[in-house]
Formats: C-alpha cells, sequence, structure tokens
C-alpha cells in the first residue's frame, strides 16, 4: 500500500506509551497481512509512526517508515488444547526511526496465528533509550 501519512493506508493500527518517560506516547500503523500465517519468517512492511502532539520527544511527528519483521515459530513451545495443538510464536518489527532511532517492538503470540486480530508487547527504543508497551489491532477486522 506504500509508505505515507494516510493512515487508511494501513490494515493494523494502535498505541505505543513509554513507560520509561510518561509524557512519550503515540499511534503506529502497520500493514501486516490479515492473516499473520501469511508473513514471511522475514519480510519488510511499510509503516507510520506518529507521535502525540503532547509528547516531549518528535511533538506531534509523524514518520512514514519501513519495519523489518520476524517471526519465528517456537516449536518446543507448543500447547495442546483438545485435540488441537497450537504453536507459540515471537514476532518482531524493528525500524529506523527519523535517521539515528531505532525502535523494535516484540511480542509472543500464543494463540492460532491465522486468526490473530490483536497483537500486545513491548518496544525498545536506541538513541535516545526508551522503552514500553504497545498494542495493534487489526483494522480490518473492527
Amino acid at each position: 500500500m506504500g509508505n505515507s501519512n494516510n493512515t487508511t493506508n494501513y490494515s493494523w493500527s494502535g498505541f505505543w506509551t513509554s513507560t520509561s518517560i510518561p509524557t512519550i506516547s503515540g499511534t503506529i500503523y502497520l500493514d501486516l497481512p490479515k492473516d499473520l500465517s501469511t508473513l514471511n519468517s522475514k519480510q519488510k512492511i511499510n509503516g507510520l509512526v506518529q507521535y502525540a502532539k503532547s509528547s516531549m520527544y518528535k511533538r506531534g511527528q509523524s514518520i512514514p517508515t519501513t519495519f523489518d519483521v520476524e517471526l519465528t515459530s517456537n516449536f518446543g513451545v507448543a500447547q495442546s488444547i483438545g485435540a488441537t495443538s497450537i504453536k507459540n510464536y515471537s514476532m518482531s518489527v524493528k525500524s529506523n526511526i527519523g535517521g539515528y532511532q531505532t525502535v523494535t517492538y516484540s511480542c509472543n503470540i500464543d494463540n492460532d496465528i491465522s486468526k490473530v486480530n490483536k497483537i500486545e508487547g513491548n518496544y525498545t527504543s536506541i538513541n535516545p533509550f526508551d522503552n514500553g508497551t504497545f498494542v495493534v489491532q487489526n483494522i480490518l477486522e473492527v
């Protein structure tokens, strides 16, 4: 769908909030597929990171970016529920935001990955250092 500031170009959106610096927060938009099981183990997706107008860092900025997505199946952590076996996955979404800042969003997915419509996890930022939480949801499913 292309890197852009137009938020309708993205299929997943949500919020991120710093746990280190309470006045830093924003919105994230990702062009992830509806069915996460169709992701390659490593691929690039388009995204948009927006900083809240009240944020003390990058106040009100919208930054289109390309994310490197890595999806890993944790075969050793399979769970059995009735007759259905559900694999556990780890997902990392990483980007260089604005030239020198690198942000990595990480999560574990313990559900049937083909039916996931909400992802929650943690993020880490380098230059400047920050960490926090995020939640994104498949907005095509809402």
